[in-house]
Formats: structure tokens, C-alpha cells, sequence
């Protein structure tokens, strides 16, 4: 199974919104972009079509009315990590299994996910937006595959993960719509978006799995 499709959906996701000045970073950040990775919440109707909005939840596929904008500096990567607590029950968790994300600004960049190896613990954080997540080391995971995301797709984020940006001149920009709905893992929002998925051989990444 893949830890990432790209949709094909039958109408416009996003807006077309100013990619150099993407809405709510300034209420965030003020005039100056941070120097390291960061996230701030943001109006999800700032950037997605209420027309995208409305066929997705006649799908039964709903979302938290603030999405996660991510900025990545020039190249900067952040750690290795898996997105909620897995302790503090489905509900939570189930809120940070996955994402749709769409990507801008930089001209080179991977998202890589990996397994852990056996015996591996890890402690609970908190990001600035308050979304708990686990920290990994280098040393914990094992790198099973990894994509250049030129196009809006659905990324798991329950499984140790991170994003290098190998542009040095360029930030990376990354929106994220988290949900709220039924599909509380990845086998089974995959499943019921499954028509709206571009099959491995059609999608347009340059990726590479390791198995």
C-alpha cells in the first residue's frame, strides 16, 4: 500500500490563492517568515473551494475548519516524526492519520515516510500549533519510500515521516487539510476516496519505494 495518492478530483480543490503571500501567515509570523520549520493554523476556507468542500463531504469526508500551513526554509528538513498521540485515544489520533497537502515555493523537495525498528521508543511533543506528535532519531527508522508532491494529495502522517527541502534559495509552502469524519485510518479514507485516486502508474511524482 502507498503512504501517498494524488487525487483526481472532478472539481477544483484549491483556490487560486497568492502562492508569494499565502493567506493567515502574516496574523502568525508578522512581515518576516520564520528561520526554521514551522506550522500555524489557518481559515480552510482562505484556501479550498466551497464547491471541493461540498463534494468531498457528499463523500462523508469532512475537515477541521482550520488546515495547517507549513513553512519550510531554504534548505532546512524537519524531524523525523509521526503526526497525534496514539494514546490519547482514536478520536485524537484518528484526527492525524492523514492529510491532504499541496506544496509550493520550492523547486526540489521530498517527503520520505519510514518504519520504525523493533524496540524503538518514543517521547510525546507539542508543535506551535499545539498538534502533539513523536520524535524519532535517524537511527530509529528505516526509510521505506519517498516523492517529490508536484500536485494536491493525500499523505499519511500516522507512520514516522518528515519533508527535506533541498532547494537552498526557495522556501517550501505546504497547506494541509486535516479531517474530522469517519475514515479513522488510512486503509479506509483510501478506500472510500478510492475513485478519486490516480492510479501508481499514472501519478506524477518522481518517487521511489524501498521494500
Amino acid at each position: 500500500m502507498n503512504n501517498f495518492y494524488q487525487l483526481n478530483l472532478p472539481v477544483q480543490l484549491f483556490k487560486n490563492f497568492d502562492h508569494g503571500d499565502p493567506p493567515g501567515w502574516r496574523a502568525r509570523w508578522g512581515d518576516v517568515p520564520p528561520t526554521r520549520w514551522e506550522v500555524a493554523r489557518v481559515s480552510v476556507t482562505d484556501y479550498v473551494n466551497s464547491q471541493a468542500l461540498s463534494f468531498l463531504d457528499n463523500l462523508g469526508i469532512k475537515f477541521q475548519q482550520e488546515s495547517l500551513l507549513f513553512y519550510g526554509p531554504p534548505g532546512a528538513k524537519v524531524f523525523i516524526h509521526t503526526d497525534g498521540d496514539k494514546s490519547a485515544g482514536t478520536d485524537t489520533w484518528s484526527e492525524m492519520s492523514w492529510g491532504i497537502n499541496y506544496s509550493w515555493g520550492s523547486l526540489d523537495s521530498d517527503m520520505i515516510w519510514y518504519k520504525p525498528k523493533e524496540d524503538t521508543t518514543v517521547d510525546l511533543h507539542y508543535t506551535a500549533a499545539n498538534n502533539p506528535y513523536t520524535l524519532y532519531t535517524d537511527d530509529q527508522v528505516i526509510e521505506i519510500e519517498r516523492c517529490k508532491l508536484v500536485a494536491p494529495s493525500i499523505v499519511r502522517n500516522d507512520i514516522p515521516h518528515r519533508v527535506i527541502n533541498y532547494d537552498t534559495v526557495n522556501p517550501r509552502w505546504c497547506i494541509s487539510l486535516r479531517p474530522v469524519s469517519e475514515f479513522k485510518s488510512w486503509e479506509a479514507i483510501t478506500l472510500q476516496i478510492k475513485d478519486y485516486l490516480l492510479n501508481v502508474s499514472d501519478l506524477e511524482f518522481n518517487c521511489h519505494a524501498v521494500r
